[in-house]
């Protein structure tokens, strides 16, 4: 590839040619390490190394390294077949031997992701860096390709947990010790469809096309992420021809973006939201009194917001999702939607009338146009898709709109580590509104744990709900869905607890996140949405979706702006029935294409481990937990 150009904007790679494709991205999902066991970027070490299974954008499990399985009556057995002819990047055959030897290195090593990827499987054994250990007997392999995991307990996340983790090849790792070695980026063998080649952290990731991916080998023969510290140089980058693809693009420049000859804009709904978060404490850390501690304070805060005027100020029509509860619309649990059809959108309606009775009758009556003043957190380099300048906007113009109603509002904008270290810091707090943003995939169960979960230390310090909400019923909810197998049945309790966090409102939900892809026109094929269990960042491209992409020639389309389907290409595999329990039985043969018709899944299907980038995250319900993704504003170091 060519050398490195320096321009006014920056470093950025010369025009690729038509085997290459050159994606720009921002800070916000720039690598920093690609070690699976400690790495809180999973976008990048899920797409060197693959897990058993992935998941389509209407909800259900597809095969990705496994091509079939199935899950006992008892919720207790599952059993994975890998399918034919598996190789690794460099041709050696990829067996259940891997699967063995990645499960007992993640158990053993990642103090990070052994107890929520694999805690049904593990006993405590203080003499690995994990604290744990595979119980005897907990993973066997009778042949080349099926490997059986036999539980502890019933876990419902457990089958995205477990199978959407990543598989390592156990004849490069073998003796390799992940808490003091990181892998050598030159030497990368893996299962996905590019594989690193050379990085330079801050400049660049190039990989060279697996002429052995499991979907065949793709049609582009290397790939590189160029990454950038701001979007405006990203996007001249971009108009000028030496990047192809630019991902997460603020919606206040698809406007000027869309107008650029030879540039496609493409849109996708991922499963993240911008939320503003209550502080709970009853005191603040200089003793005074935190209003927002009472309910009908809150309630006061979301009527006297117009948050959709707000956003459609901010954001542009078209560029966001008015959001009305913890649950995201396309959050589908085997293909049913967990989202609560009884709140209102939006949950509570503009009046700032009312918002000034509720004020009155909490205790804080309008006195020479005050009521009382609290202070807002926020990270100065925005937050969700917005960009720094929307992201500021909407906090003035929702300052803006509490100051109507009497309450002063002071914007404290802090660098993200200051931010993190605030937000996090547990009772009492400097602050009495905060603003995240959470993703969940592919379970329901992510988005309330950590937004109002009080089990296994998530309220207070150290865990997302950092609020510090903690509502007996809403945790005993939460313990009862991570045990309950039955697919209705599950997703009814999150719609309860929806429910009740929109009585109680420790929370006010913003926005859903829409995102924006620009592509260069001549690259065609890409398809967009919901991507790996392991990942789902803000405007990501999934290695699925590029191993398709291919050049069709200059000049050949013009520049569009188009909805992109979501809709999955891949074999689906899942019932939107819900049953208990689904007899499932294997093909007699497998391949590398198999037919959902074969077999169906027990509606045991769980909750991916979505990314948690908080440092020690503790391990909740039923000897597991979650992972999410809050970038770049909500980032405690890991």
């Amino acid at each position: 590839m060519g050398a490195l150009l320096v321009s006014s904007f920056g470093p950025v790679l010369a025009a690729s040619s038509s085997s290459t494709i050159i994606i720009g991205t921002t800070g916000a999902v720039t690598p920093k390490t690609f070690n699976v066991m400690q790495s809180t970027q999973t976008y990048y070490v899920s797409s060197i190394w693959q897990g058993l299974v992935g998941w389509s954008s209407n909800g259900t499990a597809i095969p990705q390294l496994a091509d079939w399985w199935k899950i006992s009556p008892d919720g207790l057995t599952y059993t994975f077949n890998l399918r034919n002819g598996l190789k690794w990047s460099d041709g050696q055959p990829l067996t259940s031997a891997d699967v063995l030897f990645s499960v007992n290195a993640t158990a053993t090593q990642s103090s990070f992701w052994a107890v929520g990827i694999y805690g049904p499987l593990l006993v405590a054994n203080a003499a690995y860096p994990s604290g744990e250990a595979l119980a005897s007997g907990a993973v066997t392999a009778p042949n080349s390709t099926e490997v059986v995991f036999h539980l502890s307990q019933v876990s419902a996340p457990f089958f995205l947990n477990a199978g959407g983790w990543e598989i390592i090849p156990q004849h490069i790792y073998a003796g390799f010790d992940w808490n003091t070695q990181n892998p050598d980026m030159t030497k990368v063998v893996g299962s996905g469809a590019f594989i690193p080649a050379s990085f330079t952290s801050g400049v660049q990731l190039t990989e060279a096309a697996n002429q052995y991916y499991y979907l065949g080998a793709p049609k582009l023969s290397q790939e590189i992420l160029q990454f950038f510290s701001d979007s405006p140089s990203a996007e001249l980058a971009l108009e000028s021809g030496q990047i192809n693809v630019l991902q997460d693009v603020p919606p206040t420049d698809a406007g000027a973006l869309s107008k650029v000859p030879g540039i496609s804009l493409a849109t996708q709904e991922d499963q993240s939201m911008v939320y503003f978060i209550f502080n709970m404490g009853s005191k603040l850390d200089d003793n005074s009194t935190n209003p927002v501690a009472n309910v009908m304070v809150r309630q006061a805060i979301a009527e006297a917001t117009n948050m959709n005027s707000i956003l459609n100020s901010s954001l542009g029509a078209g560029h966001y999702i008015l959001a009305n509860q913890i649950e995201v619309p396309n959050m589908l649990y085997l293909g049913l939607s967990t989202q609560n059809s009884s709140i209102p959108t939006p949950a509570y309606a503009f009046n700032a009338t009312a918002a000034g009775l509720l004020l009155d009758k909490a205790g804080y009556p309008l006195v020479s146009g005050h009521r009382f003043t609290i202070n807002m957190i926020s990270p100065t380099n925005g937050f969700g898709s917005a960009g720094t300048g929307a992201s500021l906007k909407i906090l003035q113009l929702f300052q803006s709109e509490l100051a109507a109603v009497g309450i002063t509002l002071n914007l404290v904008l802090l660098d993200p580590g200051t931010f993190s270290s605030q937000m996090f810091n547990g009772q009492p707090l400097t602050w009495s509104i905060s603003v995240q943003t959470i993703s969940e995939s592919p379970d329901g169960d992510v988005g309330p744990f950590y937004i109002v979960g009080g089990i296994g230390g998530n309220a207070g310090a150290g865990g997302w709900n950092s609020g510090g909400y903690n509502n007996t019923v809403v945790n005993g909810l939460l313990k009862q869905e991570q045990t309950t197998t039955d697919a209705a049945a599950r997703a009814a309790i999150l719609r309860q607890i929806d429910s009740i966090a929109y009585q109680q409102l420790p929370v006010l939900p913003v926005y859903y996140n829409i995102e924006l892809i620009a592509y260069d026109s001549n690259y065609q094929g890409f398809h967009f949405g919901l991507g790996d269990p392991e990942y789902d960042y803000w405007g990501d491209l999934k290695p699925s979706s590029i191993s398709q992409v291919s050049f069709v020639g200059s000049g050949s389309t013009t520049s569009t702006t188009s909805i992109m389907s979501t809709t999955s290409s891949s074999t689906s595999i899942g019932s939107t029935t819900s049953t208990t329990s689904i007899t499932s039985t294997p093909p007699t043969t497998s391949s590398s294409t198999s037919s959902s018709s074969s077999y169906t899944l027990i509606a045991l299907i769980g909750t991916i481990a979505a990314v948690a980038i908080v440092s020690g995250v503790v391990a909740i319900g039923i000897a597991k937990s979650h992972r999410h993704h809050t970038f770049p504003d909500s980032m405690p170091s890991a």
